[in-house]
């Protein structure tokens, strides 16, 4: 993307980790097995499909009425993000079912908070550790 269509998009591309925080929060808060199931089958879509659902939503229903560029299909790290994400939002679910709701609570909000500072400053703390490890993303036409 050109700096001027980043600079018209880039509040947007939070939109999808601020649905993602919104809804970890909700789930973990109320203890709801089946939110929490939703929400990873959600990011286990967004793992498998080019857009995540919550993209497809702001590019086909939000995107026309603000008149903003597209959001970018997901790249391969994001990609890792969301399926990091489905399993831990998985692994929330299950202890919460199986009556561990400590480390559900723990585990829940654990990963509230590794959304926050995508949802408010754009950093993932995952794709920044990847970039440590394996080198910054290369750039794909």
């Amino acid at each position: 993307m050109s700096d001027a269509d980043l600079l018209d998009v880039g509040p947007w591309m939070r939109f999808t980790p601020s649905c993602n925080l919104a809804l970890t929060v909700a789930g973990t808060a109320t203890g709801s097995v089946s939110l929490l199931i939703g929400l990873a089958l959600i990011m286990a879509v967004g793992a498998l499909a080019p857009a995540h659902p919550f993209d497809v939503l702001y590019n086909r229903v939000i995107r026309p009425a603000t008149g903003t560029k597209r959001l970018p299909r997901s790249g391969v790290r994001r990609k890792i993000t969301f399926f990091v994400g489905a399993l831990w939002l998985g692994a929330t679910a299950a202890f919460f079912a199986s009556g561990h709701r400590r480390t559900a609570y723990v585990l829940g909000f654990l990963m509230a908070a590794f959304i926050l500072p995508l949802a408010t400053v754009q950093l993932c703390v995952l794709s920044e550790a990847m970039a440590k490890i394996f080198g910054p993303p290369r750039a794909t036409a």
